[in-house]
């Protein structure tokens, strides 16, 4: 190891403890000599700062900016462990290279579309979160709200966030599961009452009842459950969606048909309602009641 090199690693301090780690002023200080180079990168800092983003330590001399959460670009500077002076890579959130001084384009150049790049994703961050603000309280600034937003067209976004406004406001916060996935617990019971999806790929969010609601040792003695939706007129609705399981459990479930008189069929899989829309919504709130 020549001299120079010792003394960048003890300067920069690879493998230090996180207390200890170099501040990224340092760093350029000491492995960006080139003019040009070192004052882009100072104004590009300040105009982060200026946001309140500070960098945050990932590697070596990798830093990461995140701006309300979300990360913004991730810098290098000397090609990590290699300590290369004047060397500078800036990535974006997914990974793409937007700055390498081994690059022909201008420095300058760079360095303009690595801010107009930042400014435009902070617009689009800041743009993303006020969506909610002014929603009574923080019910719509949740994830699955902002999911929902994101994905889904004017109207199934609308109808997406009422429900989840209605449980939310009731005690009953849709909570993550799985990637797009949420539950919605009744008060005081682990057991969900809604299952709530989003597919991404298809602009799509469905709600899923529970189906052990309609389970017990005796599958003819009725519910809780079964009278309230009974004495509210949602029998019908229930049943138009139900999905019955024919291959296990064999008539060891029942529940009332359509027309009131009790069936022998197997155990229900699920009850699930596709792009519920509003009038569909007014009846699952009409069941979160229950």
């Amino acid at each position: 190891m020549n001299e120079k090199w010792e003394y960048y690693v003890s300067v920069i301090g690879v493998g230090i403890q996180k207390k200890e780690r170099t501040k990224i002023e340092t760093i350029i200080k000491e492995l960006i000599s080139d003019f040009e180079l070192k004052s882009g990168l100072e104004d590009l800092i300040s105009l982060l700062r200026e946001y309140k983003i500070n960098p945050t330590w990932y590697h070596t001399s990798h830093y990461k900016f995140k701006y309300q959460g979300e990360l913004l670009i991730s810098l290098k500077i000397g090609n990590g462990a290699g300590f290369i002076e004047n060397r500078l890579t800036i990535e974006s959130e997914r990974g793409k290279p937007i700055f390498d001084s081994d690059s022909l384009i201008p420095i300058s150049q760079q360095f303009q579309t690595v801010r107009e790049f930042i400014q435009t994703k902070i617009n689009i961050i800041n743009e993303k979160n006020n969506k909610y603000e002014n929603s009574k309280d923080s019910i719509l600034k949740s994830k699955i709200a902002i999911a929902m937003s994101e994905a889904l067209d004017e109207n199934n976004k609308k109808n997406a966030l009422r429900l989840i406004a209605f449980l939310t406001e009731n005690k009953m916060s849709p909570q993550h599961m799985s990637p797009n996935a949420w539950k919605s617990s009744r008060r005081g019971e682990k057991s969900f009452l809604f299952r709530i999806r989003l597919d991404n790929k298809n602009a799509k969010w469905s709600v899923e009842l529970n189906p052990t609601l309609f389970s017990k040792l005796n599958p003819y003695a009725p519910t809780d459950f079964d009278k309230y939706i009974d004495e509210n007129g949602l029998r019908e609705f229930i049943n138009n969606s139900m999905k019955i399981c024919t291959n296990c459990y064999h008539k060891i479930c029942a529940r009332k048909e359509l027309d009131g008189e009790l069936g022998e069929f197997n155990y229900i899989c699920n009850v699930k309602w596709v792009n519920p829309d509003s009038e569909t919504v007014d009846k699952l709130i009409k069941i979160a009641k229950y």
